[in-house]
């Protein structure tokens, strides 16, 4: 006699293009701020940074100024400076990590900032 799983009758074939996948804070925040009329390079850049303090865990300091409230606030106001200053974050992790300014950019040239403080 065949062993089977009961729950196989409950479970049904799906088609790869009927996956949807999940939205996020910053799916909504992005969309939002381009509905608002941010510019779209500016809006994929809070995109990224909203995504990225969540997920790498950045400290609580740089969490606040990388949430939504503030990201309206300094993209929209400000947007030359804020694109800088939300550069320096994606591209240091957090302030975690900067890369030796010699053009090449490799793992070997990686200089941790794990003193720095916010």
């Amino acid at each position: 006699m065949p062993l089977t799983d009961d729950r196989s009758a409950e479970r049904t074939e799906s088609h790869p293009d009927d996956y949807t996948p999940p939205r996020f804070e910053w799916d909504w925040w992005q969309e939002e701020a381009l509905e608002r009329g941010l510019d779209k390079d500016l809006a994929v850049l809070g995109r990224a940074v909203l995504r990225e303090a969540i997920q790498h865990n950045w400290s609580p300091q740089l969490r606040v100024l990388c949430c939504a409230k503030v990201l309206d606030e300094l993209l929209f106001q400000a947007p030359r400076q804020a694109r800088r200053l939300y550069e320096v974050l994606l591209e240091t992790d957090g302030l975690r990590v900067a890369w030796v300014e010699d053009g090449e950019q490799t793992t070997s040239e990686i200089i941790e900032l794990g003193g720095f403080t916010f």
